[in-house]
């Protein structure tokens, strides 16, 4: 009776229960794998970390693994892709910009410039053309529009420095902010 009653509760609730399945075992293609991100970009999952010399992009439907070297972009830390999925945003070590261009496969620094000396940004999220920067060190969101090269200076979002970004991790923009 309790597992009739838990399917149709799950029918109201119009929840669907899925079995997960492994599409990729990265080891398989890197036995020294050290990738903890992962990124939806191009109909494709990007795995990548910041101790680890490459991307992975695996096919969800055939489930094959594509690595692609990046030595001269190291230590990518953050990313996230624009609603346009015509590129990969990166944060990398020393807080540098890179991006995956969905065109030339290539992996390219950016040049971005920050109001302060000390940040230690943990997160990006890349919306309507501007990079939102999260600096827990700073306890501030920056904007930052997008140039030729990269990103401007940009300019504080918050109107005062806010303690509660203190632990922050992660940063998202769909319109309004979410921390």
């Amino acid at each position: 009776l309790n597992a009739n009653i838990d399917e149709v509760l799950l029918k109201l609730q119009k929840i669907t229960k899925v079995e997960p399945e492994i599409i990729a075992d990265l080891t398989q293609v890197n036995s020294e794998v050290k990738s903890v991100q992962l990124v939806w970009f191009d109909e494709k999952l990007v795995a990548f970390g910041d101790k680890d010399d490459s991307l992975y992009f695996i096919d969800p439907v055939t489930k094959n693994v594509e690595t692609k070297k990046h030595e001269t972009v190291p230590g990518l830390k953050a990313a996230d892709v624009p609603k346009e999925d015509d590129k990969i945003v990166f944060i990398g070590s020393e807080n540098k910009l890179s991006e995956y261009d969905k065109e030339t496969q290539a992996l390219s620094s950016k040049t971005i410039d920050y109001q302060n000396e000390n940040e230690d940004i943990k997160d990006l999220s890349i919306y309507n053309l501007r990079a939102y920067i999260l600096d827990v060190a700073n306890k501030q969101i920056y904007k930052h529009s997008q140039t030729q090269t990269g990103y401007d200076r940009g300019t504080e979002w918050l109107n005062s420095k806010n303690d509660a970004l203190e632990d922050a991790v992660s940063i998202t923009v769909d319109g309004d902010i979410f921390v």
